[in-house]
């Protein structure tokens, strides 16, 4: 309910009374569906961070927010130094507008999937966070609020109809009233009540945060589940973003983790499998110390030089054929089997030891399947992990360079895909938003990653070294200059049903080097 009319009305006259009159010092965005406004006043600050995703959209306000140093654009310029006038509120919609001096109008158009932030100058839309949203152009800030008609006493007001009179009223308020009894209740005047009773509610509520359905919401109606209450709405949905957030990581890495350990399950039963397999195998392989005893029982009768002796098996009371060694003396040959059924034992033995650790592995990762299906923490699944030596997508040293070229230089570190499905692990499953990624330019190759170092900028030596690596790992590396492009990792996506290793690129910048692997 966290965009819900009702909530945004609240936030709206909350923020009104906080900040109004506080100036616009800053609005910048360094992730793709993020925006950052910083307020001030009299040496004050106040965040707002408004989080577009398309799968999640949400508001918050960080006490302090750092900005990074390089992978920022400033948006939105004209609204910079302007101050807060006021908030409108539309009626029953989910969308507030700040107002701000000289005509501006900042409109947080709150709408799930379509959420996008809009800066109009007087009713022309100058700025538009997210294109491609929706229908941005025609929208007309003076229109934006929806009349409806009051219930009144005395109102026909049926089940199937009321979200129709009251648009606002959402399924989780249909759930309240469902739960109250609506649903059920033939008496106008009582269905009337109810709504009235909802309503008042709505507009003086205690915000609730909370698991229901295993969903996490923030609601301004109490239900059976357990929540932390706050009074106010800025505390609130802090508290929500936040807790969604970890809920969210907790969900990636958890399913990491049991991919990870259904994996390591798989193979290790493929282990014990084929193991097993073989130990039959080897008890069904001729008894190699009979063999050897047979032929010395017979050294009277054979002589070097001899392919195969068919002697008597005193063990199994039958003739048997046995191979030997031309060049080797009949002694030798035995000598020969008895050193194969030595080995066979070792072998055995060997692979006994092993299958008894693979099984106690298999246990033991079953084990760790149950427990990690019973984390609800994130930092609980984070100390799991650690402690049972699963360090999640933090990747050793060793296990880059066994699946990636690696390099140091300057004291950073450069890694380089091996092949197609290998760019793709490299780019998308290893590198982060904050790493330099770089290519040869037009030209098939290797993905390169220059793994970003907190507070430090990426020195012209080490880009330069990385890129002379991208052209020699790829179709270039004749060439006595190549072009190399790089950019933020951030930049670099991949769309369905692209091949392996094929990506797009939004933004880049080049380099001309001449191909070297040192």
């Amino acid at each position: 309910m966290h965009n819900n009319y009702f909530f945004l009305k609240q936030l709206t006259d909350y923020l009104n009374i906080q900040i109004r009159e506080y100036v616009i010092a800053a609005c910048f965005s360094q992730n793709k569906d993020e925006l950052i406004i910083c307020l001030s006043r009299t040496h004050k600050e106040f965040w707002i961070r408004a989080d577009l995703k398309r799968q999640f959209s949400c508001l918050s306000f960080p006490e302090q927010y750092t900005r990074a140093k390089k992978n920022s654009i400033n948006l939105f310029p004209e609204m910079i130094d302007r101050r807060i006038m006021g908030f409108i509120q539309y009626q029953h919609e989910r969308a507030f507008s700040i107002i701000l001096e000289g005509g501006y109008t900042l409109l947080f158009k709150l709408f799930g999937n379509f959420s996008n932030v809009l800066l109009f100058k007087d009713a022309r839309c100058t700025h538009v966070f997210k294109h491609g949203t929706g229908d941005e152009d025609n929208i007309d800030i003076r229109t934006l609020h929806r009349q409806i008609d009051p219930i009144l006493t005395g109102d026909e007001i049926k089940p199937d109809t009321l979200r129709s009179r009251i648009p606002s009223f959402d399924k989780n308020i249909m759930s309240y009233l469902k739960s109250k009894g609506f649903m059920d209740t033939v008496s106008m005047e009582a269905r009337y009540k109810l709504i009235v009773d909802t309503l008042t509610l709505l507009e003086h509520p205690t915000y609730y945060v909370g698991t229901f359905d295993n969903t996490l919401r923030l609601s301004l109606l109490p239900g059976d589940y357990e929540s932390r209450q706050f009074a106010d709405p800025v505390n609130a949905i802090n508290y929500f973003y936040s807790e969604f957030q970890n809920q969210a990581w907790l969900v990636q890495e958890k399913k990491w983790l049991i991919k990870t350990l259904n994996t390591q399950l798989k193979k290790t039963n493929n282990y014990i499998h084929k193991s097993k397999e073989k130990m039959n195998s080897l008890i069904k392989a001729a008894h190699y110390q009979q063999l050897g005893d047979i032929i010395m029982a017979n050294l009277h009768n054979l002589r070097k030089g001899t392919e195969s002796a068919e002697l008597f098996d005193f063990y199994n009371n039958r003739p048997v054929c046995i191979k030997m060694k031309i060049n080797l003396s009949p002694q030798k040959n035995a000598e020969q089997y008895y050193r194969k059924a030595k080995n066979q034992q070792i072998e055995m033995s060997v692979l006994q030891k092993n299958i008894r650790s693979k099984k106690d592995q298999a246990e033991r990762i079953s084990e760790y399947l149950k427990e990690i299906d019973n984390i609800d923490s994130l930092k609980e699944l984070r100390q799991f992990a650690d402690s049972k030596g699963l360090a999640g997508k933090r990747k050793t040293r060793t296990a880059e360079s066994s699946r990636f070229h690696m390099y140091d230089h300057m004291g950073f570190r450069i890694l380089i895909g091996k092949n197609a499905r290998n760019n793709d692990d490299l780019t998308f499953g290893y590198g982060y938003k904050e790493d330099l990624w770089l290519h040869a330019k037009d030209a098939k190759g290797s993905h390169v990653l220059i793994k970003y170092q907190a507070g430090k900028n990426f020195p012209k030596p080490v880009i330069t070294m990385a890129a002379r690596l991208a052209a020699y790992y790829s179709a270039n590396r004749n060439m006595d200059t190549c072009p190399v492009i790089y950019t933020p990792r951030k930049y670099v996506r991949k769309s369905k049903g692209m091949p392996p290793g094929a990506v797009i690129v939004e933004r880049e910048e080049i380099i001309f080097v001449k191909p070297a692997k040192k």
